[in-house]
């Protein structure tokens, strides 16, 4: 009981006003109004202490985005999965929210060994993706996401299908910047567009050409200079020098590239494909010595 030492005086104190049955019904109603006004006491106080818990805790949408991010963060787009999908639940039509998604489903995928279940996934990430720039059309990141993983399925689908991805890498690359001049994941897209085009034999090209039409075309030079952009753009971006490294390097410039690829290793890793990169920068770096 929250009052022992009051309820003990009204148990024996006043033991000797029985004599009195009047005084001692109004004791006892006394006894009972102050033990009810006690209770209630603890009650509100108990509200009011759950009411402020309440306001004190972080709204759940809120709690489960920090978590994706820090997920993230540590490199686990898995984890990072299961907090932005959860989350998703409360907001389904949250652009910002469904581009995270793609994302990393996009991060994982150079982690599943069998082709076939690469591309369900590269799949669900282009449509997660497709879903979010329907819904922000004037949103950059919500279109290079769309050319992102356009670029991914590229790698694994058949080749009519690869040579269309291609062409869709480059139409939402080009719309993420007529809708934002500045945005350094569109012109890191190109130029990683330009330096996988660039490398397409002839013959692959002509025997494209002749089954599925025109083949885009790209050149190690826009490679550069698109990635170039990128690095301006984002200076602190490990991945954007790391990249124009390997541009260098197809365009045969080992010194700019080992230049790059310094940089790139000197910045801290933000996410999965950071360390990605810097492992194909290393072995390339060991190679080129």
């Amino acid at each position: 009981m929250a009052c022992p030492r009051f309820c003990y005086f009204f148990n024996i104190d006043v033991a000797w006003l029985s004599l009195s049955e009047i005084f001692a019904a109004s004791v006892l109603f006394s006894r009972g109004l102050f033990l009810f006004g006690v209770n209630l006491i603890g009650s509100l106080c108990a509200l009011r202490g759950s009411e402020a818990t309440a306001l004190s805790a972080p709204p759940i949408f809120e709690h489960l985005i920090a978590e994706g991010r820090a997920a993230e963060a540590a490199f686990q787009p898995e984890r990072a999965l299961v907090f932005f999908r959860h989350a998703l639940e409360q907001k389904p039509e949250d652009a910002t929210l469904l581009q995270a998604i793609s994302k990393q489903l996009s991060d994982e995928l150079d982690h599943i060994p069998d082709r076939s279940q690469r591309l369900i996934v590269e799949r669900e990430a282009l449509e997660t993706a497709q879903h979010a720039a329907r819904l922000a059309p004037k949103d950059g990141l919500c279109l290079t996401a769309v050319a992102v993983c356009e670029g991914k399925l590229a790698r694994d689908a058949d080749v009519g299908e690869r040579i269309e991805a291609s062409r869709e890498v480059k139409r939402w690359a080009d719309a993420a910047l007529q809708v934002d001049p500045k945005s350094e994941w569109a012109e890191h897209v190109l130029g990683m567009w330009n330096l996988e085009v660039a490398q397409i034999s002839p013959t692959r090209r002509a025997l494209a050409r002749m089954f599925y039409g025109a083949v885009p075309e790209g050149s190690f030079a826009d490679a550069v200079e698109h990635l170039r952009r990128a690095t301006e753009l984002g200076p602190q971006v490990a991945l954007h020098h790391l990249a124009l490294g390997f541009a260098y390097s197809k365009s045969g410039d080992i010194t700019a590239a080992r230049a790059e690829w310094k940089r790139g290793l000197a910045l801290p890793s933000h996410d999965l494909p950071d360390e990605t990169a810097k492992a194909q920068a290393r072995e390339a770096m060991t190679k080129s010595d």
